[in-house]
């Protein structure tokens, strides 16, 4: 009986990952119909349609919910089982639950893509102050639509101000200011320290920098004193090579006054807090 439903298990696997495939690559209008499709077999209450310019995603759980999403890869990795999972997912991962939030906090996200971070945060009804960082155009823009009216910027973080290479891969999510092993076109970005963006004290400061975290965290400065709490993806994702920057990450900030609170194992993620606030 163990065997059998390891065999079974194994063989659904396969056909489930080979519909992914055939999915993700179908027309717009046919891949809205099947994820709606998906969704109802699977009982997830995440709808999709297109609107010529991008998907919109809405859930059948939160009647005022309405996000705007560019690629198709990224509707199914992040909306599968429907937006609280999503909201639920990225809680878990960043350690959202070991930070004690409250109204008018303020949350920069460095990378915010296309803000999903904010619906964890909305679901919990904080009404926080939210700033978002996201250089690649397509993605600032949904993210503009989705985080309105809150405070956004089209540009990339750095240790320097001025213009760079950036290296878009916005299906997959990885887009980054530092070369990766693949990538679908390059672009001219503008780039400046978050430094700039701090002037009062900032509850958490999220970092997804496909591998640019320790520039970024170069860039704040001593305004770095000012942030609470760090929570940030620390992954293999730095350049051709596929480096983590946990180490190099954790270094700076322990010399800096901060503590690791947590840290999360396969795709890294830590949680660090400054012990002088």
């Amino acid at each position: 009986m163990g065997f059998l439903k390891s065999y079974l298990k194994y063989h659904v696997h396969i056909l489930y990952n080979g519909y992914r495939r055939i999915l993700l690559r179908t027309d717009k209008s046919i891949f809205t119909f099947l994820f709606n499709l998906k969704s109802l077999l699977i009982g997830s209450s995440a709808r999709l349609s297109w609107s010529g310019e991008s998907f919109v995603v809405t859930d059948k759980q939160l009647p005022d919910f309405k996000y705007k999403v560019r690629h198709q890869q990224q509707c199914n990795y992040a909306y599968e089982f429907g937006v609280i999972k999503r909201a639920e997912k990225l809680a878990n991962f960043y350690f959202l639950n070991e930070i004690e939030s409250s109204d008018d906090d303020i949350l920069l996200d460095c990378g915010a893509n296309v803000g999903d971070l904010k619906i964890w945060f909305d679901l919990q009804n904080k009404k926080i102050n939210y700033i978002g960082f996201e250089p690649s155009p397509i993605e600032f823009k949904c993210l503009k639509n989705n985080v309105s009216p809150s405070e956004v910027h089209e540009v990339g973080l750095w240790n320097q101000e001025g213009e760079l290479e950036f290296f878009l891969s916005s299906q997959h999510a990885d887009s980054s200011l530092i070369e990766p092993r693949n990538y679908d076109k390059k672009i001219i970005a503008k780039v400046t320290k978050l430094e700039h963006y701090v002037t009062t004290p900032i509850k958490l400061l999220k970092l997804e920098a496909e591998g640019a975290e320790p520039e970024i965290l170069e860039g704040l400065g001593d305004k770095i004193k000012l942030v609470k709490f760090i929570s940030a993806d620390l992954g293999y994702e730095r350049g051709i090579d596929c480096e983590s920057t946990l180490v190099p990450v954790t270094n700076y900030l322990l010399e800096r006054g901060f503590e690791l609170i947590n840290v999360s194992h396969g795709r890294i993620c830590a949680l660090y807090k400054n012990k002088n606030l």
